[in-house]
């Protein structure tokens, strides 16, 4: 959880501001290795703007994922499944990433 919290603090202006670009990827790769975790950004619509270990292009909507539902309405959310692409069993961990005036901007 801190490091999903550390994380958000560190992307919140990249998406807030739309620059969803090369810094954007590298601030979030880098979190990955350092964390030995795989990293999903969504944006509030449940489109996978970035992912660690897929092509963000070919994941579904995540909307309706337990841990995001459960951040959203809770402040952190988890969760515990097979992950259908990667056909592997995780820990899922999910964290509304806010702007300045504490408006969810992502997940």
């Amino acid at each position: 959880m801190i490091e999903a919290t550390m994380l958000s603090d560190q992307i919140e202006t990249y998406i807030t501001n739309n620059n969803l670009g090369e810094s954007f990827i590298s601030v979030v790769e880098r979190n990955a290795l350092l964390i030995d975790a795989r990293i999903s950004i969504i944006d509030l619509t449940g489109k996978v703007l970035i992912d660690t270990e897929a092509d963000s292009k070919d994941l579904e909507n995540h909307l309706d994922r337990p841990e995001v539902i459960e951040a959203m309405n809770n402040g952190f959310g988890n969760d515990i499944r097979l992950s259908e692409s990667l056909e592997e069993e995780f820990i899922y961990i999910a964290v509304p990433i806010t702007n300045q005036q504490s408006e969810v901007v992502a997940i």
